[in-house]
């Protein structure tokens, strides 16, 4: 009897052994025990004409896994932008010139290895000669992640492409190498179309 006991119990207990053994990394997890943060920043800086009042909510910052990278109003419309905004503190509007540095761990947005994209769209609606438009710098954006030994960067230091909506003024949205200024219409003529600029990254990938 004692024999058959000890085989009948011994698979169990191998079983035991197995399972709390496992690694937690192994329970479908995406990222690693080891993982570095993946972690994206940039400055801000947000001012606006004396005398006038502020359009709220302008400025807002996005990322796509599907985007196919053509910059033109289907392709952007057609792929899917999560808005990740409140991940970041953005300036209030000011007076100084000082920017406002932000950054947050972007890990759990994206896959190692699958392309994904960043955006800053900027909305102004319709316009008042009172209700007017806020001049927003996004500069220095960067997506870096650091290890024991490296901090590798994941943007190359090159202008965001820009895509425009709406009655285009020229000259009001521009890009750099290391900034973007967005900038509502001037014009009277043009205060009542509402209007669109995004500022999108090239594609960016983590090995």
């Amino acid at each position: 009897m004692k024999t058959k006991y000890y085989s009948r119990m011994l698979p169990v207990i191998l079983f035991f052994c197995v399972f709390a053994y496992t690694p937690a990394s192994a329970q479908n997890s995406g990222k690693t025990e080891n993982s570095d943060p993946l972690m994206m920043s940039f400055q801000t800086h947000a001012k606006i004409g004396n005398g006038t009042i502020e359009q709220k909510n302008q400025l807002s910052v996005l990322i796509s896994t599907n985007f196919s990278g053509d910059y033109t109003d289907k392709a952007i419309r057609k792929a899917k932008w999560q808005n990740i905004t409140d991940m970041f503190t953005l300036s209030p509007v000011t007076a100084t010139d000082e920017l406002l540095s932000t950054g947050a761990d972007i890990s759990d947005l994206v896959q190692k290895g699958k392309p994904f994209h960043i955006a800053f769209k900027y909305e102004t609606p319709s316009q008042t000669t009172e209700k007017r438009y806020v001049t927003w710098k996004v500069r220095n954006f960067q997506v870096s992640q650091t290890n024991s030994s490296d901090t590798l960067h994941f943007v190359k230091r090159e202008p965001l492409t820009l895509y425009h909506k709406g009655t285009q003024e020229p000259g009001r949205t521009v890009a750099f190498n290391t900034q973007v200024i967005f900038r509502g219409n001037l014009k009277k003529a043009n205060f009542a179309d509402p209007t669109e600029d995004w500022a999108i990254s090239a594609a960016i990938s983590v090995p």
